[in-house]
């Protein structure tokens, strides 16, 4: 009977560890290389994340995805495919194949709190990430870039509009006007509820249209992505509404 139990306990530990990756994003925090640890500062945006049976990233440069198997502490990833775009200088270059080759080698993980290690089938660490978490949200940010139209564009010059995140309500300005509203954070899915705003006619076009943008974009918000100090709106869709930083 102890042993039965024992058993029980060990698989239910594994499931439990299993399941805990899915709907998980993390942020590269160190790879090995030549028998150290390579830090990687969280504003390099390379990062991981975990859905059901599927898998994404950036690489500080390029994005990648596939699918992924977990049994117990086993981890496998299946063949990732990546975007092309060249990167910007040869350190994360050097990042992105080292980050790559190595979710190619990975057997094994261990979770420590909101520390991630993958590990090869010798148990050696290959990567170690830091758990992204949606709390990280809270706090001002300015906006530099929302969808107007059909295209992300720029704020106006010499405007700040900002987004401001408290406990269930947000407030912020357009540029021109002050905004308020509800909003709802689940995991990484975000939605805001009607938003309010006073009426001050706006000094020129160009912020008027930009207030126009900001509100339309924050009443179509449905998940957001935090990358070091920046934050990204998204829709239901997965295209980008508003860029923000701090």
């Amino acid at each position: 009977m102890k042993s039965l139990v024992y058993l029980m306990i060990l698989l239910g530990t594994a499931l439990a560890q299993g399941a805990s990756l899915e709907n998980t994003r993390w942020t590269l925090a160190a790879y090995a290389q030549g028998g150290r640890f390579v830090q990687v500062g969280p504003e390099v945006g390379a990062t991981l994340e975990f859905t059901q049976n599927r898998v994404g990233g950036q690489t500080g440069c390029n994005s990648f995805g596939g699918s992924y198997t977990l049994e117990g502490d086993n981890l496998r990833f299946g063949p990732l495919m990546q975007t092309m775009m060249a990167c910007p200088d040869e350190a994360i270059n050097r990042l992105e194949r080292a980050y790559l080759q190595a979710l190619g080698q990975v057997q094994v993980y261990s979770l420590e709190g909101s520390v991630l290690r993958m590990k090869n089938q010798a148990g050696q660490t290959l990567l170690i990430l830091s758990q992204a978490r949606p709390q990280a949200i809270l706090g001002e940010w300015t906006v530099t870039a929302v969808l107007s139209g059909n295209a992300i564009a720029s704020v106006a010059e010499g405007s700040k509009p900002t987004v401001g995140f408290g406990q269930a309500r947000m407030a912020g300005n357009t540029g021109c006007n002050q905004f308020s509203a509800r909003y709802s954070l689940q995991n990484f899915s975000l939605q805001v509820g009607p938003v309010a705003s006073t009426k001050r006619a706006c000094p020129s076009e160009a912020l008027a249209r930009q207030e126009t943008a900001v509100l339309q974009a924050l009443e179509k918000v449905e998940g957001f992505r935090i990358v070091g100090r920046r934050l990204t709106l998204y829709d239901a869709e997965g295209k980008i509404l508003i860029n923000l930083s701090r």
